[in-house]
């Protein structure tokens, strides 16, 4: 099950990348966009997963880099504790 629900939230994340990159939409909309599907536990914890992979390995490539630390930046905010 969890497998099924990892490369559902990685759907999630290609399709938003994919829609922002084709639509001409802002920067603001597309981290509104990740922050508001990094609310779901099923989509951090498939984070945690591929983290760091994304921010080591992914990180020169064009757009990718952007995209995952925009994402990275969404996990940390859900992820810190609130003072």
């Amino acid at each position: 099950m969890r497998r099924k629900q990892f490369l559902y939230a990685n759907l999630v994340l290609s399709h938003i990348r994919l829609g922002h990159l084709t639509s001409g939409l802002g920067q603001d909309h597309l981290r509104e966009t990740i922050a508001d599907v990094f609310q779901s536990p099923i989509m951090q914890d498939f984070w945690e997963s591929v983290r760091e992979y994304r921010l080591r390995v992914r990180a020169n490539e064009p757009g990718s880099g952007e995209f995952d630390r925009l994402c990275e930046a969404a996990f940390q905010l859900v992820r810190t504790p609130a003072d």
